[in-house]
């Protein structure tokens, strides 16, 4: 598996997922005639002057608000952001606010109904959560699209008591409920993976405003690992933890895209600082000992693009201009990331002392409470393999980790399918010489999430007869299966390999 490998499932997905980019609008959309308003104020955990005889005095952009600064208001469409409908909102000097939420988008003729993120933006630069409380958990990503009421009152707003990055009022969900076409189960069902949706706030920050080019988007690369052993007869979850690697995408008018060339020479040196320590290939990387890349030969791609790396680190810019950027560039477990959770924390992104970009990779990959697995959509896989061993089809369910359970629980796709529309599956035969290399890829792109089995003969565009478990040269095996998922430009890959 080449290091490039990890983007031909998102980097398809990328293209779209920055709906109406930029403030000024554009890309033909429109937001609907049915809104809903909510309104709230802020309580005793949050400290504001109240109204005085001298407040007019102050101008409104240096004016005390207590620890708030404003409210941001960001509406998504199947985990994409749609900029030119996003909310900037002031938060009153007695600490009441209200916003007028769409509930609707339309976009190249189709309507979609929006879920609507609430970002409390502090007067230190960091930012807060604001949803709506249920048990341990409060629901972040908001399904205004589904409210009928038209108006919403989140109550006195105060810091969660569990997590110090979300904040709610006095209305439980229980009673948010009673406003919306959705049930109580199907809300919980949100809460669940709504830890993955706090990734959202990547794209946000470095993004919001900018022009469509000059747009980047942090990706984690994770891995979790099936037993290639079982899935050929039984069903097997990939749920064991393998690593990750980070993974960044700029737009062709970016900065850094326009120095590919000084970067791969070494003359201007691109470095991605982690808020703590982060141990990959046995190295500790934090503050002092940042990635960094190196110099490294520019090489032609067969694409036409051209690649350089070194080590640590992978650049790869395509014909459009566009770069993208790895750190961690191996593909086997050793050579991944292993600490977990990732540091809270902005890691902060430079080209020589110009700060580019900052990241919550942290954010970018949910653990349940004891960290050992993944909060989001997990697949279980069995093969279809016929008479001859011949690999032709693949059998997906979807788990997803119940932490009052303590266990995987089968859940509909169409539970998530808010969160994840569509998957990818790859497979690999190695040449036989290097495990990174293979000298056939079979890709199957875009399935959609609820589709159960995947027919490789007719749903792969490139399908050839591909063996399980075979040794011989003269046949291609299955060595290596993959199944991807994308969310909020981060790869979730699910891998079976065979030992």
């Amino acid at each position: 598996m080449t290091k490039g490998r990890f983007f031909k499932i998102s980097l398809a997905l990328i293209t779209t997922s920055l709906i109406g980019y930029g403030c000024g609008g554009g890309g033909g959309g429109s937001s609907s005639s049915g809104s809903v308003d909510f309104s709230g104020s802020f309580g005793s955990d949050y400290s504001f002057h109240r109204k005085g005889i001298l407040d007019f005095l102050i101008p409104k952009a240096f004016a005390s608000y207590g620890s708030v600064k404003r409210i941001i208001a960001i509406p998504i469409v199947n985990s994409r952001i749609v900029y030119e409908v996003a909310k900037l909102i002031d938060v009153n000097s007695d600490g009441t606010f209200s916003v007028n939420l769409e509930k609707t988008y339309t976009y190249n003729g189709t309507t979609y109904k929006l879920n609507w993120i609430l970002l409390i933006e502090k007067t230190d630069g960091d930012f807060e959560f604001l949803g709506i409380s249920s048990a341990n958990d409060s629901l972040i990503n908001i399904p205004v699209g589904d409210i009928t009421s038209g108006r919403i009152d989140l109550g006195v707003i105060n810091k969660s008591n569990n997590r110090n990055d979300e904040a709610s009022g006095d209305l439980s969900l229980t009673e948010f409920s009673q406003y919306t076409d959705l049930d109580l189960n199907s809300l919980e069902e949100f809460v669940k993976l709504d830890d993955i949706v706090k990734s959202v706030i990547n794209l946000y920050v470095n993004n919001y405003g900018k022009p469509r080019d000059e747009y980047i988007a942090p990706k984690l690369h994770v891995v979790a690992s099936g037993d290639y052993n079982v899935f050929r007869d039984n069903y097997s979850m990939a749920q064991n933890f393998q690593g990750y690697a980070f993974h960044i995408h700029t737009g062709s008018s970016n900065t850094i895209s326009q120095n590919f060339e000084n970067i791969c020479n070494n003359n201007k040196k691109l470095k991605l600082y982690p808020s703590g320590n982060v141990v990959a290939n046995n190295i500790t990387y934090n503050q002092s000992n940042p990635f960094q890349t190196q110099y490294a030969p520019i090489q032609n791609r067969t694409d036409g693009g051209r690649e350089c790396g070194s080590g640590i680190y992978y650049l790869r810019k395509d014909t459009d201009g566009s770069l993208t950027i790895n750190f961690i560039t191996g593909d086997t477990s050793s050579a991944l990331g292993k600490t977990k959770p990732i540091p809270s924390g902005w890691f902060y992104l430079k080209l020589g002392n110009q700060n580019i970009a900052k990241f919550k990779f942290s954010y970018s990959l949910p653990l349940t409470r004891n960290n050992s697995y993944l909060k989001v959509p997990t697949p279980s896989v069995k093969l279809k393999v016929d008479n001859n061993n011949r690999v032709v089809g693949a059998y997906v369910k979807w788990y997803i980790y119940n932490e009052n359970t303590s266990q995987f629980e089968e859940v509909s796709p169409q539970k998530f399918k808010w969160l994840v529309s569509y998957y990818g599956i790859h497979m690999d035969d190695f040449d036989g010489t290097n495990s990174n290399n293979s000298r056939l890829e079979i890709a199957c792109d875009e399935i959609p999430i609820e589709k159960s089995y995947v027919d490789f003969t007719k749903d792969c565009k490139n399908y050839e007869d591909i063996y399980y478990n075979y040794g011989s040269q003269d046949k291609y095996s299955l060595d290596d299966f993959n199944l991807n998922i994308n969310i909020y430009d981060n790869e979730y890959r699910f891998t079976y390999r065979k030992p």
